[in-house]
């Protein structure tokens, strides 16, 4: 299929899981509006369906497409579907009819929706054997794994984990089964010598009858020619026969292997399709690993042209709102015209508004928490049926954090490839501006680092300069008394 197909998949994909993502917030608002929503096994196996089918999508969309960038959006969003799959099974575990199983039978649900059963067949994905990153994680671990199995003298061969005792030992010495052996050829030797004996009488036998048929004859021997004739044509019928019914039979059954499945057909008009699929994939794997090592590349290239003509710009910048901090923080009334103490503190004032509501939410909620214990205390002590150490476990009814990383994925997404032409894109190559930008928190990082400690020393220094200021400013002289 072409690179448009799968960009169509990634794109219905998203808008699925913009209404999954919906979906999980039901609870969540149904909650805050005082509604009664309980979700339960139908519910979490609708979603588990669901995602399954976003799953697999997301999966031929990674393992098809060449462009690079979009190659490695897809794989967090598919990272991401895969562990909403797991907590959904655990979920589904937790709320099974059938108490006490981890098996999980969703076949009213998927007869409810008109689905196949394949539909819920796990299929592992192709880039855990594909990326490179995964083929040198998987040689690595074989390669320990052979180390300590030759430390150990193990055999790399798998173990089949069969019994190691002879089926056909029948515990007898080596002189019994000799002797046994030598009966047996006795015996067989014997019945060849009957055979010999049997077929040798058997032809003296017809030659005496037919010796004596031809002297009764009178000796002609034409009617003898005209005998061995139709002999050797009996034979030759009874083996052609023989090999047309031989035909017949293997003919018969190749069909009934066909017919099983147990063969492949022979003149199937579609049986070169897997063949063209395999060259197919192999074709787009070859491009993938050239749009991978030209993107490795840019990545490189983007990062020294950062370097070379933003660097300034952005130390720049950064030493600016660095020393603006400084100032606003000497001249601030409550530091008394003062420097910080330490420079740290310059990444402490993004934590503070964080802080201050933390710190006005909790006269909120200790009142609302006194009067949940009033209630619990209330409820304890009116039931005295049940026992005091049998506690709800606390059931979470928000959506995980997986959901709101869908949201982030989303808005990423709509960010950067909803509205992007990629028509004239033949080739699938890398946006440019999309790989400076990747680079920029790396470049934007590594000057941060040397700005700070830039910015520590000058510091350091403003607290010396001042304080030699501060020793050598005279005291102001008294006025002399009249």
């Amino acid at each position: 299929m072409s690179h448009a197909t799968y960009q169509a998949k990634w794109t219905e994909c998203m808008q699925e899981l913009m209404e999954q993502v919906q979906i999980e917030y039901l609870p969540a608002e149904a909650a805050e509006n005082g509604q009664s929503f309980q979700p339960g096994f139908q519910h979490y196996a609708l979603l588990y369906i669901k995602y399954l089918q976003i799953y697999k999508k997301l999966e031929d969309c990674h393992n098809q497409m060449v462009h690079p960038q979009k190659r490695r959006d897809i794989w967090r969003v598919l990272r991401s579907t895969i562990y909403r799959i797991l907590e959904l099974k655990q979920q589904l575990i937790t709320f099974n009819p059938r108490t006490n199983n981890r098996f999980i039978a969703l076949d009213e649900v998927l007869t409810d929706l008109k689905l196949n059963p394949e539909t819920v067949e796990w299929k592992v994905p192709r880039y855990f054997l594909d990326d490179q990153e995964a083929r040198e994680e998987i040689d690595d671990k074989q390669h320990k794994l052979d180390h300590w199995l030759g430390v150990f003298s193990m055999s790399p061969d798998p173990d089949p984990l069969l019994d190691k005792k002879d089926p056909f030992e029948v515990g007898l010495t080596v002189d019994q089964a000799v002797a046994i052996i030598q009966k047996n050829e006795r015996g067989r030797m014997g019945i060849n010598r009957a055979d010999m004996v049997c077929t040798w009488r058997k032809d003296s036998v017809r030659k005496e009858e037919r010796q004596k048929r031809q002297a009764e004859k009178g000796g002609d021997g034409q009617d003898d020619l005209l005998e061995s004739q139709a002999l050797a044509a009996t034979r030759i019928a009874a083996h052609w026969k023989r090999k047309v019914d031989r035909r017949r039979f293997l003919r018969m059954r190749e069909e009934e292997f066909e017919f099983l499945g147990m063969a492949p057909p022979r003149n199937d008009p579609k049986g070169h399709v897997v063949e063209d699929m395999k060259k197919h994939r192999e074709r787009r794997k070859k491009m993938q690993e050239d749009a991978d090592e030209v993107y490795q590349k840019a990545l490189k290239e983007q990062l020294e042209w950062l370097q070379k003509k933003k660097g300034a710009d952005i130390k720049a910048d950064l030493l600016e709102e660095r020393r603006q901090w400084i100032l606003d923080c000497y001249q601030r009334y409550d530091k008394q015209l003062k420097f910080p103490n330490e420079f740290d503190e310059f990444y402490n004032q993004f934590d503070a508004p964080e802080e201050d509501a933390a710190a006005a939410d909790p006269k909120g909620k200790g009142k609302d928490a006194k009067a949940k214990d009033d209630k619990a205390k209330k409820g304890k002590g009116g039931k005295k049926g049940k026992d005091e150490g049998e506690e709800d476990e606390p059931m979470d009814v928000g959506p995980s954090n997986v959901v709101q990383q869908f949201v982030e994925h989303i808005n990423q997404y709509t960010e950067k490839w909803e509205n992007r032409n990629e028509s004239n894109n033949f080739d699938q190559r890398h946006d440019i501006e999309l790989a400076r930008k990747n680079v920029y928190p790396i470049v934007e990082a590594e000057l941060r680092a040397l700005v700070d400690d830039q910015m520590r020393e000058e510091l350091a220094n403003l607290k010396l300069l001042f304080d030699e200021s501060k020793k050598r400013k005279p005291k102001p002289k008294k006025p002399k008394k009249p």
